[in-house]
């Protein structure tokens, strides 16, 4: 008898766990942009950082200026670890730099 009630507790299980792996779940644009920039926001050694965040269809832009090179890479780190993100463009600056040859 016990056997018969670990099957029915597995097919139970197998079947209740079935219905959450229906693929991603769509994550609006708006969401996103508010998570990212809540994860900027976050990070304390990204405050004194100037970061503009855009999004289109999942893809994060982010433009502005930050302190160092660590900073810039944080930020887009940070920003494609959010959930819905497929792609960022990470355009940051890095202040009192001049790239140009």
């Amino acid at each position: 008898m016990n056997f018969f009630r670990a099957v029915a507790a597995f097919v139970l299980a197998a079947s209740l766990g079935s219905g959450f792996a229906q693929g991603p779940v769509p994550v609006d644009d708006e969401t996103i942009l508010l998570q990212v920039e809540d994860a900027l926001a976050r990070a304390p050694s990204l405050a004194a950082a100037d970061i503009r965040v855009d999004i289109r269809e999942g893809v994060v832009s982010l433009t502005g200026f930050a302190d160092t090179i660590e900073q810039a890479v944080m930020a887009g780190s940070l920003a494609h670890r959010v959930r819905g993100v497929s792609a960022v463009n990470n355009g940051i600056r890095i202040s009192g730099r001049d790239f140009r040859a």
